[in-house]
């Protein structure tokens, strides 16, 4: 596998949360660049240009709501385009129906929003092993260009790993 630049791309409209992940990302993993969108149709146009480039993030943060879209909304379309990169949709809220959707949707794990910089450094942390470490992490081969192919996303869920976090910080 040849090496790809890393590159981690946070959707998120609270100029105080993109902060505190660029933050947590610059001082615990400073060989992976943060690009950020604040709003989903930003995103969107953003990540289909990197799709045309063949220069895709190796992990997406997306915020659940947005002023314009939604979280499953975005995820569903970006997994149309780009489906082997990993999706994390964060909130605020632990409103079960939310989490149902999340899942529904092609997203690949549902996360709670810490409440301190030592909640998000431990929620990084915790995605970055899961997401991103191991010789070769969900991003790095195309195979799964056909996660989400199915109306019910069967197959998608089956082909990810999930994680819930019942609070942070």
């Amino acid at each position: 596998m040849q090496d790809r630049h890393r590159l981690i791309y946070h959707i998120e409209d609270s100029i105080e949360d993109i902060d505190t992940v660029q933050e947590v990302i610059e001082q615990h993993y400073p060989d992976y660049e943060v690009r950020v969108a604040e709003s989903g149709e930003e995103a969107l146009n953003e990540l289909l240009s990197m799709h045309d480039n063949e220069e895709w993030p190796n992990l997406i943060l997306l915020d659940f709501v947005l002023g314009d879209h939604n979280a499953i909304e975005v995820a569903n379309e970006i997994k149309e385009y780009l489906p082997p990169i990993p999706v994390i949709v964060m909130t605020a809220g632990r409103d079960g129906h939310d989490v149902a959707l999340t899942y529904r949707s092609c997203a690949n794990a549902y996360v709670i929003k810490p409440s301190t910089f030592e909640g998000y450094e431990e929620l990084v942390e915790s995605v970055h092993k899961i997401w991103l470490e191991g010789p070769q992490p969900l991003w790095a081969s195309r195979e799964n260009n056909d996660c989400c192919g199915s109306e019910d996303h069967h197959e998608c869920r089956r082909r990810t790993d999930t994680i819930y976090r019942s609070g942070g910080g």
